[in-house]
């Protein structure tokens, strides 16, 4: 029912171009490697950053931010709809005081679902929020 609400919303909207950005935080650079879904030693691959227990998990300083940026469009001659998805990676501790202010603004105003739909729950969220909360105040 909700893939049925969502395709009917992007064949009306489709005439128009629509677009997002998403972010996540990765263990790496790879863009291949799904935001929500890493792999730490010991842990299954599902479970995203914050499985990992204290101690277990990397140091916010060695993870990436990972952003997509989304578009859908009519194709004017098919009216076929096109998806496409551009992925860019930085390591979290380049990212400047600005978007790191931005970044925790955003983390700390999610909900705890939406955290651990990120891979962010809990400590591992705290860390990563303290972290960039430190890059943001550095001049």
């Amino acid at each position: 029912a909700a893939a049925a609400a969502a395709a009917a919303v992007i064949l009306k909207q489709a005439d128009k171009p629509v677009w997002r950005n998403n972010w996540g935080v990765a263990l790496n650079g790879d863009i291949s490697q799904p935001i929500y879904s890493v792999d730490i030693p010991g842990v299954a691959r599902s479970q995203g950053v914050a499985a990992a227990g204290p101690g277990a998990r990397p140091h916010p300083e060695t993870l990436w931010l990972k952003t997509e940026y989304e578009t859908l469009r009519r194709l004017p001659e098919s009216q076929a709809i096109l998806f496409t998805i551009k992925t860019l990676t930085q390591p979290l501790n380049t990212i400047g005081s600005v978007a790191a202010a931005t970044f925790a603004s955003s983390l700390a105003g999610m909900t705890e679902d939406m955290r651990k739909y990120k891979g962010l729950e809990g400590e591992a969220a705290d860390e990563v929020l303290e972290y960039l909360n430190e890059l943001a105040a550095a001049p």
